[in-house]
């Protein structure tokens, strides 16, 4: 019955509808055996599907093409590319199927004839066009004449794996030092340390510069070597060929001075540079880290001296508003109670809750610590009217105690105002509906600022950002949440509009992989998602500058010992680009300091960036201090703002999904455990 009552559907439908519908069906069917690598079958499907009544005609001729490369019909499959470059020339696909192309050309054995298309293809590439392999291959079809596209391949792919496989030609000093900043930039490190060693003597106080400073910044980023960072930034700092190098080369070797805890050098580094070059563009900058470490030393009135210097020099700067947040810090850690609620008044109504609710909380406690309990709960009660749901709120509802819990998210819903109808939504549509949402969300991506343009309602870029999840791009949304939507976030949602935006600023990605690894354990589940979404932002390509890879930015040596406890024998760093892989030993070792730290999700949280051994020792340091004193006093500045990020966002996670709110406890535990992770 079921069966007839489709066909009788089915045929109810205008035949154009029909035809889209099978066109769609088809195109699915070919993409599942591509996933399947049956790609005669895919070929021969995607070949015979009705492309016109197909809204991406040219999604099915690219699936159809790369098919046939993979079946080993090259010829075909360049019939195809180049069908796909005429036909469409507009199409998000069109430069990849240049390159593609080429490929065919010299699978077939017209080696030349490739090597005239990699060129081709590279001239008119997109930017976002990956032309590393047809670099590779021009360069090997011109043999000994190759040398400047061996090392166009290592300058502008250097993170490529033909890249490390590249022929270097001789090479200049300026082709050194371009090349090392190209594998610096690539995080090949030693690498690029081995290429400035083997270089020979400049000659010139520029190229001397160019060397001692490359070389030192290298250092500073490869962590742990900072004795010698700073011993070359410094050199760096007496070759320089102008006043601005100079204060660039004396900064970093001052920052290398104080990461190397040689902190009193430092500060009169740091000092000296601003003496030399009192305006210069760093010189507030300066003046804040030298105030940052007298402070972290004790030396709060010469730190003090230093902060007002710095807000000083460059009022306006986010240099200047920490700089006196400082200042108020070192008065409230002193027990200058007063002085310290003076220096935070300026920053009271500032809308950003890492600045106006850290401002009103401590005012709070200031206020309580002189007695005022009236102006103390007025403080820590407009705290969290003014930013809910954030790290200094949750702190404010824990000093004012027993309070009901904020008032429940709406439900979601279809905003107010009706979905815009537009063909770009209904192209993504047809390719989810296929089974391709990789190009779904390649089309929304190539045409998303001409949407925003003609779509420029708030109701209207919310149907994009539901094209985007619904191709399982999570990131994206995210992304453009925070820049169109910030204020929204600032307070809790009222109606299904805000309550979408709210969504995508917040999504469930990855949800049933982090439920299945977290195991029974729901706040787990939920903490790990509120990491994801501050280390990534659900970009599962993420890749930092300390080598962090994947949705939870796992470290590869972290990676390397957890496979090992999870026995999983065929590890490779390259798997942390994977979601299961990724996911797998995050919640294996999140979840393992969790238990060393007892459920403190401040200190996981800051134990999992700063790492375990810092963390331990800072229980050590500072274990006697309460919660909220004891944040403020981790010596890492990325390592704070990550424990009240990471804080606020798995508060922000269990409001939305009406899970038990997120209380802390001002009262800290100190005595970790000593098995779990020490790495």
């Amino acid at each position: 019955m079921r069966r007839s009552l489709a066909i009788l559907c089915c045929l109810a439908l205008p035949a154009s509808a029909r035809s889209h519908a099978r066109g769609v069906e088809d195109l699915a069917v070919a993409a599942e055996a591509y996933r399947q690598g049956r790609f005669d079958d895919c070929a021969q499907t995607a070949g015979t599907i009705d492309r016109s009544g197909l809204l991406n005609p040219d999604a099915a001729l690219l699936l159809e093409a790369q098919c046939l490369f993979y079946a080993r019909r090259p010829a075909q499959a360049l019939e195809r590319f180049d069908r796909l470059r005429r036909q469409y020339p507009q199409s998000p696909w069109a430069g990849l199927a240049a390159f593609r192309a080429a490929d065919c050309l010299w699978e077939t054995g017209e080696r030349s004839a490739a090597a005239g298309r990699y060129a081709e293809a590279e001239a008119g590439a997109d930017p976002r066009c990956d032309g590393a392999v047809g670099l590779y291959r021009r360069a090997v079809q011109a043999g000994p004449a190759g040398g400047e596209l061996w090392l166009k391949l290592r300058l502008e792919h250097a993170q490529h794996p033909l890249a490390a496989a590249a022929l270097v030609p001789r090479l200049d000093f300026r082709q050194g030092i371009e090349l090392a900043a190209a594998l610096h930039q690539a995080r090949r490190w030693s690498e690029a340390l081995d290429l400035l060693d083997g270089l020979p003597d400049p000659g010139h106080d520029a190229g001397r510069f160019a060397l001692a400073y490359r070389a030192g910044r290298i250092l500073f980023d490869m962590r742990g070597r900072y004795g010698e960072a700073s011993r070359l930034l410094l050199a760096a700092r007496d070759h320089a060929p102008g006043a601005v190098q100079a204060q660039e080369a004396w900064f970093w070797g001052s920052r290398a001075l104080g990461r190397a805890d040689r902190d009193d050098e430092a500060i009169a580094s740091h000092r000296a540079m601003v003496e030399r070059h009192p305006g210069a563009k760093l010189a507030s900058r300066a003046l804040f880290y030298a105030g940052w470490l007298a402070q972290n030393r004790g030396d709060c009135e010469r730190a003090k001296r230093l902060f007002a210097s710095a807000w000083q020099s460059e009022p306006r700067s986010s240099w200047a508003r920490e700089a006196r947040w400082f200042a108020a810090w070192c008065e409230l850690r002193s027990q200058r109670w007063k002085a310290g609620a003076e220096l935070l008044r300026a920053q009271l109504d500032h809308p950003d809750w890492r600045l106006g609710g850290r401002a009103l909380y401590w005012t709070g406690l200031a206020m309580a610590r002189q007695k005022d309990g009236r102006a103390a709960q007025a403080a820590w009660r407009r705290c969290i009217e003014r930013h809910p749901l954030t790290w200094y709120a949750l702190l404010a509802r824990a000093r004012l105690g027993p309070k009901a819990p904020p008032q429940p998210p709406p439900p979601p819903g279809p905003p107010d105002a009706p979905v815009v109808a537009d063909p770009l939504l209904q192209r993504a549509s047809e390719l989810d509906q296929a089974g391709l949402p990789g190009l779904a969300s390649a089309v929304l991506r190539q045409r998303e600022r001409a949407f925003l343009q003609r779509h420029p309602a708030r109701a209207d870029r919310l149907a994009l950002l539901d094209a985007y999840r619904q191709a399982e791009n999570f990131h994206r949304p995210w992304l453009l949440t925070l820049r169109k939507d910030l204020a929204a976030l600032r307070s809790l949602p009222e109606g299904p509009e805000a309550r979408s935006v709210w969504d995508h600023a917040y999504p469930a990605c990855e949800r049933e992989r982090l439920e299945r690894h977290a195991g029974a354990d729901r706040s787990l589940a939920l903490f790990l998602q509120a990491i994801m979404r501050t280390e990534s932002g659900f970009d599962p390509t993420a890749l930092s500058v300390a080598d962090a890879r994947g949705l939870m930015q796992m470290i590869p040596p972290t990676a390397v010992r957890v496979a090992a406890e999870l026995g999983i024998d065929d590890y490779d760093d390259e798997m942390l680009f994977d979601p299961e892989p990724n996911i797998r030993t995050a919640a294996w070792y999140i979840g393992a300091l969790a238990v060393k730290f007892k459920r403190q999700w401040p200190l996981v949280a800051a134990s999992y960036n700063g790492g375990p051994p810092a963390a331990m020792r800072w229980c050590r340091e500072h274990g006697e201090h309460e919660l909220d004193a004891f944040v403020e006093s981790i010596p890492f500045s990325e390592t704070r703002r990550y424990a009240k990020a990471v804080t606020t966002t798995f508060a922000r996670y269990a409001y939305l999904e009406k899970e038990p709110p997120v209380a802390l406890s001002l009262e800290l535990d100190p005595d970790y455990l000593e098995s779990g992770p020490d790495y």
